[in-house]
């Protein structure tokens, strides 16, 4: 734990103050994160879940969800007066740090940096992963991961994630 929090403050010390451009990092985004991942919220009475393709390039986008169009792929502000949607771009250490683009509902692009104490590589197969979120745009104080928690899975291919999501659409 100690070396995974001395490992984020380089990285947010190399981020600097400003929010940097995902998109001009291509050498962030390795093999083993890339591909599809299932975010789902097994707390929730009624169940969500979304499938994103992290694509090899940067892009992260949904390519399918339960209930059809809902996005388990958000963050918030603490007061609720803002929510963001996974978006744009994404980077990664592939060891227990990734940076995802996201969309706000006050119309400005941000960053989110999440962290994955258990490693990425954990991500698999029927345990999942609970990441945290660390910051928006280097802030650590004022935003939320909305509840319910979410489980992120990375999926062997699209494949697998789309056997997950059919046994909630049938």
């Amino acid at each position: 734990m100690k070396h995974a929090k001395s490992s984020l403050f380089v990285l947010v010390f190399a981020l600097g103050c400003a929010s940097p451009s995902l998109d001009a990092r291509p050498d962030l985004q390795p093999p083993s994160v890339s591909g599809y991942w299932y975010i789902d919220q097994p707390m929730h009475a009624l169940y969500e879940a979304t499938v994103y393709h992290f694509d090899a390039d940067g892009p992260v986008s949904a390519t399918a969800a339960f209930p059809e169009d809902y996005r388990t792929g958000t963050v918030g502000t603490l007061d609720s007066s803002i929510t963001c949607e996974f978006a744009g771009s994404w980077a990664s250490d592939g060891r227990q740090w990734m940076e995802i683009g996201l969309t706000c509902s006050d119309g400005h692009a941000r960053e989110a940096v999440l962290m994955f104490e258990q490693g990425l590589s954990s991500c698999t197969g029927d345990h999942g992963c609970f990441p945290l979120l660390h910051s928006v745009d280097g802030d650590t104080g004022n935003w939320t991961r909305n509840w319910p928690e979410w489980m992120w899975t990375h999926c062997t291919g699209e494949d697998e994630c789309m056997t997950r999501l059919r046994q909630w659409t049938g």
